[in-house]
């Protein structure tokens, strides 16, 4: 119950309807916390984390974001949950990004790109998301030539999922819809 209500909220997130994601997030945390499912638990830390650090969020809290992407990386990496610790890299080095930190969000960039590598796709890992953030901060860093080539990763890794779609309005949903493949399809055609 803990990680459907924090997938509705994480939903909510995806639609731009953060207002709305917070209830579900928070009592999907309290609701996941009760039992000791790490495996569950980083997921959910995740995702109340990205809602923590979510640019239009009102009370975005940086500080208690990460906090739990530090507890999130130690106990994935004790419990070798490789997605989760992908994720909580991803979104620490957005954190330290947005707080001018570009060599710290580099290493956890590097870090969750090695991982995401070397497992191949895994559930509930956007690859793409990933791939994309890794440019951001090598762009950051002005290494732009492995900013491009990462960015071209990501719009393979959104073409490959989109290929698996059969119904042409899902894959245009997927394609349009999902903020994270908008904001890539975009950069690439400018």
């Amino acid at each position: 119950q803990g990680n459907n209500l924090a997938l509705l909220g994480k939903l909510y997130m995806e639609w731009g309807r953060l207002s709305d994601a917070e209830q579900p997030l928070m009592e999907g945390f309290l609701e996941s916390r009760r039992l000791p499912n790490v495996d569950l638990i980083t997921l959910v830390r995740n995702y109340v984390a990205e809602y923590l650090l979510h640019p239009d969020n009102p009370n975005a809290d940086p500080s208690y974001a990460r906090k739990l992407l530090l507890q999130n990386i130690e106990e994935s990496r004790h419990g070798q949950f490789t997605r989760s610790e992908v994720m909580s890299q991803c979104l620490f080095a957005q954190l330290e990004h947005a707080s001018g930190r570009v060599e710290k969000a580099l290493q956890h960039t590097e870090r969750a790109v090695s991982l995401l590598e070397a497992a191949g796709t895994m559930p509930a890992v956007r690859s793409q998301e990933v791939f994309y953030q890794h440019a951001l901060v090598l762009a950051s860093s002005g290494r732009h030539n492995d900013a491009a080539a990462y960015r071209q990763k990501a719009r393979v890794a959104i073409e490959t999922k989109g290929a698996t779609i059969g119904d042409p309005d899902r894959r245009e949903t997927f394609l349009s819809r999902v903020p994270v493949n908008r904001r890539i399809l975009a950069v690439d055609a400018e």
